[in-house]
């Protein structure tokens, strides 16, 4: 006889390494863009099965990726600053590596809003750097960036649209 437990709470499934997810799937959960591109194919295929085993950081990343293809050229710059942050949350960065899915993302970000008529662009940050109040928000202070928590997003005009996030010491 099982038990109540068992009837509510049955053992998970052991979970794969990696997911297969057909092609057309990806192409409609990331768009062309970020699934065409072979330079980003390992990172992609970590947010894919992050997204499939329900882990929250790639949920959110590629929900916001969704939202952001579908959005108005007034909504995206808003959401430039969110996406930095869900990214930077599912890739925590606090070394000077950077990965080729951060560049693509800030470039194809910001290509996205200039095709909408939108001219921001994403500028990203680096541990290591100086921190800069204008450029750079922390909840403590500090003089130097320790860890990467958002990308800073600029104006057409260049002037700070909002800051990035960052940990400093």
């Amino acid at each position: 006889m099982r038990r109540v437990w068992d009837i509510f709470h049955p053992p998970k499934p052991e979970v794969a390494a990696t997911f297969a997810v057909p092609d057309d799937w990806q192409t409609a959960i990331l768009g062309p863009e970020l699934y065409g591109n072979p330079t980003i194919a390992h990172e992609r295929q970590q947010l894919l099965n992050g997204l499939l085993v329900g882990e929250p950081a790639a949920t959110l990343l590629v929900g916001l990726l969704l939202v952001f293809r579908a959005a108005t050229a007034e909504t995206m710059p808003m959401l430039l600053r969110d996406l930095g942050e869900a990214y930077y949350r599912w890739q925590p960065q606090n070394t000077n590596r950077q990965c080729d899915m951060e560049k693509f993302l800030a470039v194809w970000l910001s290509g996205t809003c200039y095709k909408a008529g939108t001219a921001n662009t994403i500028e990203l940050v680096h541990p290591g750097e100086r921190f800069d109040s204008a450029r750079h928000y922390a909840p403590k202070p500090g003089v130097e960036v320790t860890q990467v928590l958002g990308w800073i997003v600029l104006r057409k005009n260049g002037k700070v649209y909002s800051k990035a996030r960052v940990a400093v010491k």
